[in-house]
């Protein structure tokens, strides 16, 4: 980028240059990814890329703009459907393009999903892709949830959130006086939490930052995600992100509750209620998976979301934990279904 350039503008810049492709607006963008970078010298940066879907008319590619090293560099070039890009053994930067088109196009794909398809919604407004709606979220009004760990978030604390939505708890963070950075895949969820949190659109699984974080925060029952090596990857990125002597405060959803839990139940919580429409109860590899469709209603409005889980004991926990680096989980005093963990070469006290 050059200086004063937004991301907008320099993609426009670049397009032209690169490509001698003329856009008026790239549109909002659908990606970032920030990552640690080894420069030619030797030195580490940290690189922050913005993708936008841009559609044009004119698919001729002009060179005459590029600089000297461009043209030697860039040998040729052509364009490559969604299917090719999936179906290609050449190597493609980023890595994950073709996941990444598949998901914000809406396409379907043949192509292998670590969730089975376990994910869906439906409402007014965007799904993300777990299914979430993000009006539904950007609606939904903070209950207190994160009140009990007030005393282990003191002001200046460097939290990273994982699977941020629209900011219900993060904006409770920045009032504790924490410095926040937010993470989510989806950035119709990201575009409503404030500008004061460093807002990162990246899966979790393979979060990459350069920074290092007093603590980590995977809410919402993420751990309990249906697919075991999600479930892995999810503690994996809190363990890497994690400073010298920080911890992890992780969510787990009720087991009980998950395991006898019938269509009928019905609860409120504010303006919104929810009503549990399905459940459905299998073994897989030997792990009892449950299934759900809740129903959610705020006012007039109405949105589905469908998901598996897992439910999950303590000494289940415990396990993944002390798999991927982390001491025993201690249960936080208050609302259960929290626990703090500290990395193995740390006391949990």
């Amino acid at each position: 980028m050059e200086a004063g350039e937004t991301f907008e503008q320099a993609a426009i810049r670049e397009l032209r240059e690169e490509m001698g492709l003329v856009v008026q607006d790239p549109g909002s963008q659908v990606r970032q990814r920030v990552f640690p970078l080894t420069l030619p010298n030797g030195e580490v940066v940290e690189a922050d890329e913005r993708f936008f879907i841009v559609r044009v008319k004119d698919c001729v590619v002009r060179d005459d703009m590029r600089t000297a090293m461009e043209k030697r560099v860039i040998a040729e070039h052509r364009w490559w459907t969604l299917a090719e890009l999936q179906s290609t053994q050449e190597t493609v930067w980023p890595k994950d393009v073709a996941e990444m088109l598949q998901n914000v196009l809406g396409v379907a794909s043949d192509a292998p999903r670590h969730d089975g398809g376990a994910f869906s919604g439906t409402g007014p407004g965007v799904q993300a892709r777990d299914g979430c709606s993000v009006e539904l979220y950007r609606r939904a009004r903070y209950a207190g949830e994160i009140e009990h760990l007030r005393p282990l978030l003191p002001a200046g604390t460097r939290v990273l959130e994982l699977g941020c939505g629209t900011g219900l708890l993060t904006h409770r963070l920045l009032d504790f006086g924490c410095e926040v950075t937010g993470v989510d895949n989806s950035p119709e969820m990201l575009a409503h939490v404030s500008s004061q949190v460093r807002r990162v659109c990246a899966d979790i699984e393979s979060l990459e930052l350069a920074d290092r974080y007093d603590l980590v925060l995977l809410p919402s029952g993420l751990i309990n995600h249906a697919d075991g090596e999600v479930r892995r990857a999810f503690l994996a990125a809190a363990r890497r992100h994690l400073s010298s002597h920080g911890q992890l405060i992780l969510k787990c959803q009720d087991a009980n509750w998950l395991r006898m839990a019938e269509a009928g139940w019905r609860a409120t919580s504010g303006p919104l209620s929810m009503e549990l429409l399905r459940v459905e109860r299998r073994k897989t590899n030997g792990q009892l998976e449950v299934r759900m469709t809740l129903q959610y209603t705020i006012e007039s409005d109405m949105w589905t979301h469908s998901f598996s889980v897992v439910p999950l004991e303590e000494r289940a926990i415990q396990s993944l934990l002390a798999a991927e680096g982390f001491n025993r989980q201690v249960a936080i005093e208050g609302p259960p279904g929290w626990f703090v963990a500290e990395a193995t070469d740390c006391v949990v006290n």
